[in-house]
């Protein structure tokens, strides 16, 4: 069985072990995904799961994140996540509730796509976003996409919206990508036929010094959450039509946008931990025991 040892990790941490293997998190962290669990178990109908339960799936997903990344901080890249205030933007302008590359440990909604869903699933994952068989459908809605930078992955991720789009289009249906990658005019495929879209409302280039994001390992770091963008960002909406005439992209949301944007490092010395936006993935509000479990953890 997974054993929570108490005082085995530093303040503000838990330790999670199973024989003489150990994962660490932060203890906020930790309550996320505890609120997510119950958010999960109550959508689909399961019975409440116990508390062994509840350990023996959080200590498989840190598991596997830890060892995706070289079982240590360093060794590999996190992916650094959008500030908590841009979420909110995009939610309130454009009525964005779903990540379409996230994990439990960085997602600010309930239900989000990401890479390892048999691991994910428990806490709230619908599949991997290039999942077109069995996977969420995409019918309709509206989604961010902070994908991986990598240029196969954007690329093949563009290659999926524009399907995606043709067939909102074609269907007279609401459909809007919010996709943020870097600003790679000159070095990518991907990149280029974004900006080339023909579903593309607009696009929008934020410079290096005025933004910055959430730590990749923001579940582990006890230090600031925050880092500075080591990059131009490019911020692509792609709509079908019928999006374009509920979610215009005007200068004032924009503006929101950019300013949601701004570095925040130096805002937050002591470090805070991720959180759920207010709410469930519909707007909606989670289940009792969730609330109480997230409500300790600061802003994402």
């Amino acid at each position: 069985a997974v054993a929570d040892v108490e005082g085995a990790a530093p303040p503000g941490k838990l330790r999670l072990s199973l024989g003489k293997t150990g994962v660490e998190v932060r203890a906020d962290h930790h309550a996320k995904l505890e609120a997510l669990h119950a958010i999960a178990s109550a959508a689909t109908g399961r019975a409440e799961p116990s508390a062994a339960e509840r350990a023996a799936d959080c200590f498989s997903l840190l598991a596997r994140y830890s060892a995706a990344c070289g079982a240590q901080l360093r060794g590999g890249g996190f992916h650094a996540a959008l500030h908590g205030e841009c979420f909110d933007a995009l939610a309130a302008d454009f009525g964005v509730t779903m990540e379409c590359f996230a994990s439990p440990l960085n997602c600010r909604w309930p239900r989000f796509c990401s890479q390892f869903p048999d691991v994910d699933r428990p806490f709230g994952s619908v599949g991997s976003f290039f999942d077109e068989e069995g996977g969420f459908a995409f019918a309709e809605g509206s989604f961010e996409a902070n994908p991986p930078f990598d240029e196969g992955v954007v690329a093949r991720m563009e290659r999926r919206m524009r399907r995606l789009l043709r067939g909102a289009q074609e269907g007279g249906r609401e459909l809007c990508f919010v996709v943020i990658i870097p600003h790679w005019p000159d070095k990518s495929a991907g990149w280029a036929a974004l900006r080339n879209s023909e579903f593309l409302a607009r696009h929008v280039r934020i410079p290096l010094r005025d933004h910055g994001y959430f730590e990749g390992a923001q579940h582990n770091k006890l230090k600031s959450q925050y880092r500075v963008a080591s990059f131009d960002t490019s911020v692509f909406w792609l709509q079908s039509s019928k999006a374009r005439e509920r979610w215009p992209v005007t200068d004032a949301k924009v503006a929101r946008l950019k300013e949601a944007f701004r570095p925040k490092q130096k805002e937050d010395p002591s470090g805070s931990g991720g959180a759920l936006a207010e709410g469930g993935a519909e707007g909606g509000r989670p289940a009792k025991r969730a609330r109480a479990a997230a409500a300790g953890a600061a802003p994402r």
